[in-house]
Order: structure tokens, then C-alpha cells, then sequence
């Protein structure tokens, strides 16, 4: 953060001295050339980005329905073992590297 803002105020103390002594239309010209070529990198390099697919059309909806099944679950028996809480073998775990969401009594 400190790199990043410490190059922010050079830039700024360096276009304010160009715009002061040189011109104000290369004081405005060297960012926006600098911000076009940003945007060419980001774009040449958008497919080689991560995307996630989306499950579903809206996802708001998703996120108004957690709310709405937790309200809806919230009476409902916890099994005794812990181990049943989970959707997925213990073995999945094991061979993919993935760690399980341990469950607490918290967020009950």
C-alpha cells in the first residue's frame, strides 16, 4: 500500500510540475496515454483471467435466498457427529487437498 501510494504522489507532484512548466495538455496527455495502454494489457490478457461460471441467471436471487433458508432452517435438529454436517466424503478431502469448514455452536 505504501509503494502504491508513495508512486501515486510522485506522479502527481510530476504532472502538476509539467502541467505548471511545460503544458496542461501534456500534463493531461501522459495519463491518458498511460491509461489506454493499461486497458491494451488488460485486455490482451482478459483470456488467460480465471473465470467462474455462473450457476445461476440472477445471482441476487441467490443471495436473497441464504437469508430466507437459514430463517426457514433455523429449527431444525443438528446431527450428534459432526461428520454428517458435510456434503462430501471424507475421502474427497483427502485426495483433493481441500480442508473441510470445521462447524462451531458460533453462528448456530
Amino acid at each position: 500500500m505504501f509503494s502504491t501510494f508513495a508512486g501515486a504522489l510522485l506522479a502527481t507532484i510530476g504532472l502538476v510540475y509539467i502541467q505548471e512548466n511545460l503544458s496542461w495538455g501534456l500534463g493531461y496527455g501522459i495519463p491518458t496515454v498511460g491509461l489506454i495502454f493499461s486497458l491494451i494489457i488488460f485486455y490482451i490478457g482478459t483470456p488467460t483471467y480465471r473465470h467462474k461460471v455462473r450457476k445461476s441467471q440472477y445471482p441476487a436471487t441467490d443471495l436473497l435466498r441464504v437469508p430466507i433458508v437459514a430463517f426457514a432452517n433455523r429449527k431444525i435438529e443438528l446431527p450428534n457427529d459432526p461428520s454428517q454436517l458435510h456434503e462430501l466424503d471424507m475421502q474427497y478431502y483427502f485426495s483433493t487437498g481441500k480442508r473441510q469448514v470445521h462447524h462451531t455452536p458460533v453462528f448456530r
